[in-house]
């Protein structure tokens, strides 16, 4: 996918309440077989049909060489409830007072960024912490951990313990491919230097999940020196929520044996530890990590799929088994290499995944360069280390997508958002909510109710649950890119039992274009 290049900035901005009153648009049109959906496209369509061009946008957020702090990162505090009338006939924005929205250490608009939540009893309390992501002009950012307070709901900006003092320099520290002007005949691999340095590359695209209350793990993911590179990543950093330290992961592990030069014909890739040939996932983005804990009681991860350097697409299952800091990695199930039996979902990237009761794993949707986007469900067992298909009992699902989020509670699968298209150009962000019901399987689509954050594609989310006796999960939501290619900041959050959005901060914009669509 080429993502756009184009940030979006600084004009606050709340929930949309679509109109189901909307001018038809040829390339909106709805998926056949999904006539359930065809209300809350409708929708959509009227909330971008003013989205036009942005080819010669001219991006008002760029940073100076001293990284001034965009406008982004310099608005105020204190809104009030506002109504705005006038982006479009059809719908209506609405400023809803949120506690000190705006500080310092608001993130910048940003793509596929790395968010976790630290759960309650960890040193800094149960806080949301962004990390990395894309954003202008293809720039991948650097910066410092962004902590989002669930008490106060203010951002602040937060160095790791390793960024404390001496400015660490930073480069990749595992094994690498590279795509882009240097090498766009043949892929370049660049050895791991020695010792590794302390802080990871910053990236986007990477597979994320959160291990217990013990911190944030990070695979892979695209993490170019300068915007236009791609830059595919094998490496496994855990950031630890007590002292929030980085910490590069050292692999042991079995299930391969080949070299990292050879890895454009396998899923696996092999480093060097004290001689010893190991095993581990290939470098690769837009993958899934899911966390478990396994019948040993041990921490671990389960990735499956994404987008290896060469322009391969995989369906390879590996477990990794986490002794802070080092990570044991197995691969369980790969077609490619003839590791697992029966049969397997098509190779692909972009899809959502959630855990289910520490015993299975679930994947919806995702694509694929050769079928386009998918609307599948498959389970992978941990029992049987087998995949099996889950065919819907009824014709009503969701649209195809990729680069969207589910969250599993109390026997139900909940997808949110997503791109719908094959090509960027003529695709559209989703904003739609579907439930699975796992026992009945069948699909059922959420009314909107009250407000509900904008379609978007490439936003991080995680799943969590708020302390406090008797609360349930949420689907926690920031960031990621809406119509007219406009990146977003805002924070929201879904109840899974009552379906209903929070916003915890406000969205921005960066470009005229933005602002007269969104703002």
């Amino acid at each position: 996918m080429a993502a756009s290049d184009q940030d979006d900035d600084h004009m606050p901005l709340l929930g949309v309440e679509p109109s189901v009153e909307a001018p038809p648009r040829h390339d909106l049109l709805a998926p056949s077989g999904v006539e359930a959906e065809a209300s809350q496209l409708e929708a959509e369509r009227s909330l971008l049909s003013r989205r036009g061009s942005l080819s010669n946008l001219h991006d008002e957020c760029a940073t100076t060489e001293t990284h001034q702090l965009t406008l982004c990162e310099k608005a105020g505090t204190g809104f009030a409830a506002t109504l705005m009338i006038g982006m479009l006939a059809t719908v209506a924005i609405v400023l809803v007072a949120v506690p000190a929205p705006f500080g310092g250490g608001t993130p910048r608009c940003r793509r596929a960024a790395a968010i976790a939540v630290a759960p309650a009893g960890a040193n800094i309390s149960q806080d949301i912490v962004v990390w990395s992501g894309r954003g202008q002009g293809g720039t991948v950012y650097h910066d410092w951990l962004h902590v989002l307070s669930l008490i106060d709901y203010s951002w602040r900006k937060v160095k790791s313990e390793a960024d404390q003092g001496k400015k660490q320099q930073r480069q990749p520290p595992q094994q690498r491919q590279q795509q882009g002007p240097a090498s766009a005949s043949a892929p370049l691999w660049r050895p791991a230097p020695k010792p590794p340095l302390p802080l990871p590359h910053g990236r986007w695209k990477a597979a994320v999940t959160t291990l217990g209350t013990r911190g944030m793990v990070v695979h892979g993911g695209d993490a170019p020196d300068e915007p236009g590179d791609t830059v595919f990543m094998s490496d496994t950093w855990l950031l630890d929520f007590g002292h929030l330290r980085w910490s590069l992961a050292a692999y042991t592990g079995s299930g391969g044996n080949r070299s990292a030069s050879s890895s454009s014909s396998s899923s696996s890739s092999s480093s060097t530890e004290e001689g010893a040939r190991v095993a581990a996932p290939c470098a690769r983005h837009s993958h899934t990590l899911v966390s478990f804990t396994d019948d040993q009681g041990q921490a671990c991860v389960l990735l499956f799929g994404g987008h290896r350097g060469d322009g391969v697409l995989l369906s390879d299952v590996w477990k990794g088994t986490v002794s802070w800091p080092n990570i044991t990695w197995s691969l369980l199930h790969d077609p490619q290499t003839g590791t697992g039996q029966g049969p397997a979902p098509l190779p692909r990237s972009g899809h959502a995944a959630v855990m289910l009761n520490d015993s299975a794993m679930l994947v919806h949707g995702g694509r694929s360069e050769v079928y386009g986007s998918f609307s599948d469900v498959w389970l992978f067992s941990l029992a049987d280390l087998r995949w099996q298909p889950v065919v819907p009992a009824t014709s009503a699902q969701p649209a195809p997508r990729d680069l969207h989020a589910a969250a599993a509670y109390n026997g139900k699968v909940l997808v949110f958002g997503g791109r719908y298209g094959t090509l960027y150009e003529a695709s559209r962000p989703l904003g739609d909510r579907w439930l699975f019901d796992l026992r009945s399987r069948t699909w059922s689509m959420l009314p909107v109710r009250g407000l509900s954050p904008l379609p978007r594609f490439l936003f991080a989310s995680t799943q969590y649950t708020p302390a406090g006796d008797g609360a349930h999960d949420r689907l926690l939501v920031f960031g990621g890119e809406t119509g007219g290619g406009c990146a977003l900041n805002d924070a929201w959050q879904l109840d899974l039992v009552t379906h209903r959005w929070r916003q915890l901060s406000l969205a921005t914009f960066a470009s005229k274009q933005c602002k007269n669509l969104f703002g």
